[in-house]
Parts: structure tokens; C-alpha cells; sequence
């Protein structure tokens, strides 16, 4: 059973990590580039900059989960193995439902 907790709580935490890091980096970066001016230099630092944040907070948020591994009263392997799965999962949730989102706004026009 300890397994299973450790899972969800993992699950939980790295599912809140992933929207809160598409939240704060990706959502900002897709709406500047809805209102840009049609001047695009800059944009592949602008990018790659935004990336390595993204996996700046993916490493921070397994390393905060190893480094409290001995504060938790379940399996700290079920956990870390579920964050790191949530964080891939819910990169790939919100891209596709900006995606969506972005084929609703060109079928209007």
C-alpha cells in the first residue's frame, strides 16, 4: 500500500508542478507570440531560454523529492518514478490542449 501512496502523491505533486510550470512559462510565452508585432528576431533564444527553465523545474522538482525522501511516510521510489511521469504527461496535456485551443481560434476566422 505504500507503493500506491507514494504513486499518487507523487502523481499529485508532479501534475500541480507541470500545470504551474505551463502556467508561468509556456501560457506567457504563447499569448506574447499571439500579440507580437510580426517581428520574430530573438524568438529562438526566447525559446531555448524558456526551455531550459522547463527543465530546470522538472530536475528541482525531482531534486526536492529525493532530498525530502526521508520525510515521507511512503515509498519515496513509487514517488519519484510518478513525478517524473506526471511532469511528461502533463508537458504533453497542455501542448495539446493549447494545440486545440489555437485550431478553435484559426476555425473562427
Amino acid at each position: 500500500m505504500e507503493y500506491v501512496t507514494g504513486a499518487v502523491a507523487g502523481g499529485i505533486f508532479g501534475c500541480r508542478v507541470g500545470y504551474l510550470k505551463y502556467m508561468c512559462i509556456w501560457n506567457k510565452y504563447a499569448a506574447a507570440e499571439d500579440a507580437g508585432n510580426g517581428d520574430y528576431s530573438g524568438e529562438a533564444a526566447k525559446l531555448y531560454s524558456r526551455a531550459f527553465i522547463s527543465y530546470a523545474v522538472n530536475i528541482a522538482a525531482l531534486i526536492i523529492v529525493f532530498v525530502l525522501r526521508n520525510c515521507f511516510p511512503f515509498s519515496w521510489v513509487a514517488c519519484i518514478i510518478a513525478v517524473a511521469v506526471a511532469l511528461s504527461v502533463m508537458n504533453r496535456v497542455m501542448a495539446l490542449k493549447a494545440k486545440k485551443a489555437t485550431e478553435n481560434i484559426s476555425k473562427e476566422v
